[in-house]
């Protein structure tokens, strides 16, 4: 299996796992645990306040400034578009580094795909939180 095949696999994988996700997981609470940190700290950023929050997330500050720049009336699609921008950043990386160590095509794929499908896997968590 050549690199390129290998690569269209991965990306057609990382679509498919991420459009199922998205039409099985029905998102039921969008604020909980540390992404509600990160949302208010966004929030505070639009509105033009001081930034607090608890440690560490308040050293945390680069997506948070990021979606309230770009996002600030949607701060919730801003996170959801930086998340799967790096999900997919990840996937990617992880095959090239794996065939930059001399793993075969067809080994890097599969292991690739492997990490998409997983149930915790940035693909699949990012609709559910």
């Amino acid at each position: 299996m050549s690199s390129r095949v290998a690569l269209c696999l991965v990306m057609l994988t990382f679509a498919g796992v991420g459009v199922y996700s998205y039409a099985t997981q029905k998102i039921v609470l969008t604020r909980f645990g540390d992404g509600d940190e990160y949302f208010f700290a966004a929030e505070q950023r639009v509105a033009g306040q001081t930034v607090r929050a608890e440690v560490p997330y308040v050293y945390r500050v680069a997506l948070p400034w990021l979606v309230a720049e770009t996002f600030p009336g949607d701060i919730e699609r801003g996170f959801r578009f930086y998340n799967t921008i790096a999900a997919f950043a990840s996937t990617v990386l992880l095959l090239f580094w794996l065939q930059a160590f001399g793993v075969r095509a067809g080994v890097a794929a599969l292991t690739t795909i492997l990490y998409v499908v997983n149930w915790i896997s940035p693909t699949r968590f990012m609709y559910f939180y």
